[in-house]
């Protein structure tokens, strides 16, 4: 199945196939650049900061709030 672009694999779709979810969180956090980044949505949020982790690549995620008041 083609993902759109502005997926980060926690949709309510794709949290029900978690090896795609996997996938496409991976795919997603290679495309960021800079020092961190942020998301409005706590799946987004979730799903980047789990794999990225996982996966040992940067950028640093950070909350809204962390980043307001940092």
């Amino acid at each position: 199945a083609d993902i759109p672009m502005f997926c980060c694999g926690g949709g309510v779709g794709y949290q029900l196939r978690i090896d795609i979810a996997k996938k496409v969180a991976k795919k997603r956090v290679r495309q960021y650049k800079g020092d961190f980044v942020t998301f409005y949505c706590p799946d987004c949020y979730w799903f980047i900061n789990a794999f990225g982790k996982r996966a040992h690549i940067e950028p640093e995620v950070k909350s809204l709030f962390e980043l307001l008041t940092d």
